[in-house]
């Protein structure tokens, strides 16, 4: 059903609640009307400034060609960033939809209280062991990793010693993203109003193709940047820089020819040789977090390998703008990336090779002024991508730095076991992995490891678990505690990169022609498409199903009365 909200001579649909199972408690709603009647009135004072007085039909709301141009185009800074924050934050229908089957957790809302109930409750439900957990890992947002009342602090109460990790791939996405604040507005602005301009027109994207071809450019389309995708940023950047002479020529030729009033930002920008160096900028630097995040988005053990690459790619990062003696024996834990006495002069700033002799250039050394500005730019972006790793990543943890010790090339190693003599420094920062009273036993594992003959074959570091599995199962079961316990700390979470694929898995399922699929034919096709991604090359055409499942495929189960969530277990047990 629809609500209408009338301010002033405003009326628009705002709310669209789809209900399930009669939700009566509507406050929620109450709650998201309130909210959008205030930012609809705060809209109306800062922007009726810029309309014709007096306006006593507010015809500024309805017909925006109505306002003073001369004033829309002397705006302040301040003033530009006001409309657009205004923009960008007001969307004329709002979709809320409330789906729930208890109408007072609805009003409650996602608390910490909630989701940790609700984790629990499902441990319960299918009869697992929660004496078992021994990590926890999550975005970083308040209610799941907040200090204070959150489900991380839920989960430490009820679980003495578990392993909290926030999800790697989030935080290197809001790192750069906080970073990408720094630099000017006009290159977002330039990425986003390139692909509206030939978004929704094939006529457009048709006469750009014949600028391609003049330029001797391969014919790709213009990307969109998504906020979203964690990956979508550097691949906008590339593909503009690639296209960058045909598109110079393109909005030339239709800013001349036609005068377009939405092609002429896109025109100057295109012509302004400091807006292409943010944009080369922007190509040389990304690659660090975009390469990183990619590397910690795979779906094999890297949880030896995390700490190391993270303190390379920061180190790498602070020597491009910092003194090197300062970031090399500075403690991570302890260095302070925005330490000012350190920070290297403009001109010693490293922007990569490509960027460096492009600055070099007459175009631009001709304007020194806008060279510092842009050096000063850069400098902030490394300050604050620094910062907030700092802010997002303990470097001065103590339990992953030593888990590089179960690389396999490391745990062989008689040169090692100097850096690394005994594990029980790890394994007494793990006492849910196991009891104080196996210390001892997988203490004199860890020193035999390296008097074993153990074939080349199978050390293998990017590989861990298949070594410790196959340690494991040795007929001699000489170092069966110590593979489980590796195998264990292994097992702990570092991104939430598998759980987004399912999201976007289920978005590809339940589509709009298919938005009446009930909750349990989700799931199965869900865990259906996991099962067949498990055996062999994932290919359903390859798939061959086991005598176990032809035998479920009784009218009980595809017919059942009740929920089949349950019997959905035996496709990933199979």
């Amino acid at each position: 059903m629809y609500q209408w909200l009338k301010s002033g001579s405003l009326k628009r649909p705002i709310c669209e609640i789809e209900e399930d199972n009669t939700v009566n408690d509507m406050n929620k709603v109450q709650e998201v009307k309130s909210e959008i009647s205030e930012h609809l009135l705060s809209m109306a004072k800062i922007l009726r400034k810029y309309f014709h007085q007096p306006d006593p039909n507010n015809t500024w709301i309805r017909n925006p060609f109505h306002c003073d141009i001369e004033k829309i185009e002397n705006l302040s800074e301040q003033e530009q960033d006001e409309l657009i924050d205004l923009f960008n934050n007001f969307n004329p229908l709002i979709l809320v939809t409330l789906v729930t089957n208890n109408p007072d957790k609805v009003n409650e809302g996602a608390t910490a209280k909630n989701l940790f109930e609700c984790i629990i409750n499902s441990f319960k439900k299918y009869e697992i062991n929660v004496n078992n957990i021994i990590g926890f890992g999550s975005d970083g947002c308040a209610s799941m990793m907040g200090k204070h009342n959150s489900v991380s602090t839920l989960m430490k109460e009820m679980f003495p010693g578990i392993m909290i990790v926030k999800c790697i791939c989030h935080s290197l996405h809001l790192c750069c993203s906080q970073a990408c604040k720094s630099l000017p507005r006009r290159c977002e602005d330039l990425a986003r109003n390139i692909y509206n301009f030939f978004g929704q027109s094939s006529k457009r994207q048709s006469q750009f193709v014949e600028f391609q071809n003049f330029c001797s450019i391969k014919v790709h389309k213009i990307l969109h940047p998504s906020q979203t995708r964690w990956l979508s940023l550097l691949e906008v950047v590339n593909r503009i820089l690639e296209q960058w002479e045909a598109l110079r020529l393109f909005f030339t030729d239709k800013w001349l020819s036609e005068k377009l009033l939405s092609t002429e930002s896109i025109y100057k920008q295109l012509l302004d040789p400091f807006t292409k160096a943010y944009f080369m900028f922007l190509e040389f630097i990304l690659p660090k977090f975009t390469y990183l995040n990619q590397y910690f988005q795979t779906e094999k053990v890297i949880l030896p390998n995390l700490h190391e690459k993270m303190e390379f790619t920061f180190k790498e990062i602070l020597m491009y703008y910092m003194n090197k003696k300062y970031v090399l024996q500075t403690p991570l834990g302890e260095l302070n990336p925005e330490d000012h006495e350190n920070i290297l002069p403009g001109k010693q700033i490293y922007v990569g090779y490509k960027l460096s002799t492009y600055l070099s250039s007459r175009v631009i050394t001709s304007r020194q002024d806008l060279l510092s500005e842009f050096k000063t730019k850069c400098t902030e972006f490394y300050m604050v991508s620094c910062s907030q790793i700092k802010k997002r990543y303990n470097f001065s943890d103590t339990v992953l730095p030593l888990i590089r010790m179960l690389t396999p090339s490391v745990a062989v190693s008689f040169n090692k076991r100097e850096e690394y003599p005994s594990i029980c420094n790890l394994v007494s920062q793990l006492p849910r992995i196991i009891c104080e009273n196996q210390f001892q036993l997988i203490e004199d594992q860890w020193r035999q490891l390296p008097l074993v003959n153990i074939s080349k074959d199978i050390i293998k570091d990017e590989d861990p678990d298949k070594f410790w599995t196959y340690l494991k199962h040795l007929e001699s079961g000489q170092f069966s505690e110590l593979a489980s316990f590796c195998l264990s700390v292994m097992s702990l979470p570092h991104s939430n990169a598998q759980c987004e694929r399912i999201f976007s898995k289920m978005n590809r399922i339940k589509t709009k022609s298919r938005n009446r699929l009930i909750t349990s034919t989700v799931s199965a096709t869900l865990m259906t498409s996991e099962c067949i991604k498990e055996h062999g090359r994932g290919i359903c055409v390859d798939f061959v199903p086991s005598k176990e499942m032809f035998d479920r495929m009784c009218s009980n189960n595809l017919y059942p009365k009740t929920d089949l969530i349950d019997t959905y277990d035996f496709i990933l047990k199979d």
